[in-house]
């Protein structure tokens, strides 16, 4: 599983959000139905900057692991407040392992380069129906449930490995329910958790020097002393 994701992935998810309906002229792209967002006072308080351009869009922060520790905690506490769509959504990137794949990964990137318009088109089809597929998890989003033993068990996992702050146990039980949602399903259980813990957790942990194992690992470990 890789833990980094490259500039053209993240371009393109553009075309897999739906368009958003924003308060006219407003800064931070209000949903009109939510009026406990919005407010005079908000934007009054302090001028609009990237955070809230990104809101209910995406914000990519090319180099992240290279900025200072407080812009990180700052970025990722306004993304677990909500700023951002992304907790809603579920993207899970694996590397390429296959030559023959991988061959045709950089023909298609050449064809992108050669003519944008014609390699847009071919894949038009399956983008509209997976930015349907996303837009319907999105509404299905808030009736999926959670039970509070497995809420229990994530928070376990977090705990054991020393996985710094509650934010790792508020990442992984909305990345489940996000990826129940795409399934079209309403009721997260084990499994759910096992594929998507890995990636909220093992870039949190904190890791001696000196120490051989993976993190990964140590989660991996966890899980299944806790879900077994």
């Amino acid at each position: 599983m890789s833990r980094y994701v490259s500039d053209d992935t993240v371009r393109s998810l553009v075309d897999l959000l739906p368009e958003i309906t924003v308060v006219a002229a407003d800064p931070f792209n209000s949903d009109p139905e939510d009026p406990e967002s919005m407010g005079m006072k908000v934007v009054k308080a302090f001028d609009p900057g990237l955070l809230a351009k990104a809101n209910r869009g995406i914000l990519y922060v090319d180099e992240f692991n290279l900025l200072d520790d407080h812009l990180v905690d700052v970025l990722l506490d306004s993304a677990a407040s909500g700023w951002t769509r992304l907790k809603e959504k579920v993207y899970q990137l694996e590397t390429v392992r296959d030559a023959e794949l991988w061959v045709k990964i950089v023909e298609e990137r050449a064809r992108f380069d050669k003519n944008l318009k014609d390699f847009r088109g071919t894949y038009k089809a399956d983008q509209e129906k997976l930015q349907k597929e996303i837009s319907s998890a999105t509404s299905r989003l808030d009736s999926v449930q959670i039970d509070n033993d497995l809420r229990v068990k994530i928070s376990k996992v977090c705990v054991e490995p020393n996985v710094d702050g509650l934010r790792r146990d508020i990442v992984t039980n909305r990345a489940a329910k996000a990826l129940v949602a795409l399934k079209r399903r309403d009721q997260v259980i084990s499994e759910d958790i096992a594929v998507m813990i890995l990636n909220c957790l093992t870039h949190k942990l904190w890791k001696h020097p000196l120490e051989s194992i993976d993190s990964g690992l140590l989660v991996t470990e966890k899980l299944y002393e806790f879900f077994s």
